[in-house]
């Protein structure tokens, strides 16, 4: 049995806070048609792209999350901030590990369903979810030599290349 903590990104946080920057950015566009004549242009234009920018920084914390991990001989418990996911190994499909600009972990059960989670090095610190996406490689990997399982492992981009 091994223990990981790890900080990971809130995709969909980052996602809505994104879309949030973007239509206050387009709102205040198509409200300078209104306010040039009160404010300026140059005011105009620098309320224009400061306040999405300024939306987006000041929550741009909130982004990261903690999050944990317990690898065992025949699953693994993945402990995140909204759920938690029991990882077992013999429905899994197909994994997926990634790293660039951080890490990611991607897998598809038998069932059908996915689970995804990404530490992105812009928002959090990549290095121990990187310690456990290896370490849970290696275990998968010597969980289908054990068992002879017809579980996959998907190339990563670079790894096509």
């Amino acid at each position: 049995m091994r223990t990981f903590a790890f900080e990971y990104t809130d995709m969909k946080f980052f996602m809505k806070l994104l879309g949030w920057s973007f239509l206050t950015f387009f709102i205040l566009l198509f409200s300078m048609v209104f306010t040039v004549e009160l404010i300026g242009i140059v005011a105009g234009l620098i309320l224009t792209f400061g306040v999405p920018t300024l939306i987006f920084y000041l929550n741009k914390k909130k982004i990261r999350n903690d999050g944990g991990a317990t690898i065992l001989d025949e699953f693994c418990e993945i402990k995140l901030t909204a759920a938690s996911q029991n990882v077992v190994f013999a429905n899994i499909k197909t994994y997926q590990i990634e790293h660039y600009n951080g890490a990611a972990l991607r897998i598809w059960f038998r069932d059908g369903t996915k689970f995804k989670v990404v530490a992105n090095s812009n928002f959090c610190d990549e290095g121990q979810f990187e310690i456990f996406c290896r370490e849970l490689d290696g275990v998968l990997q010597q969980y289908r030599k054990d068992t002879n399982s017809d579980l996959t492992r998907k190339a990563s981009m670079f790894d096509r290349v």
